[in-house]
């Protein structure tokens, strides 16, 4: 996910609502985020080695989200 503009995404407190949601590995970079009904931006899942650089997050209910849990392949618990 490079160089997007994610706003106005979902009502205040939605959970089920991210900005950029990432359950893989990549790169998260130059990205506005701002607006969202939960998460600007949330890793989960599978999310590892992920390089989140360079991005402005604003006016969500939170700001970034890195965990990990029900995962697809990995057998860990969650973190």
């Amino acid at each position: 996910m490079i160089g997007n503009v994610v706003n106005d995404i979902g009502p205040a407190g939605c959970t089920y609502v991210q900005g950029i949601y990432h359950s893989t590995s990549g790169t998260i970079k130059n990205n506005v985020v701002y607006r969202v009904g939960s998460a600007a931006i949330h890793l989960w899942h599978d999310a590892t080695d992920v390089q989140i650089v360079n991005n402005t997050v604003s006016s969500s209910v939170f700001g970034i989200i890195v965990g990990g849990g029900d995962f697809y392949f990995t057998k860990a618990g969650a973190n």
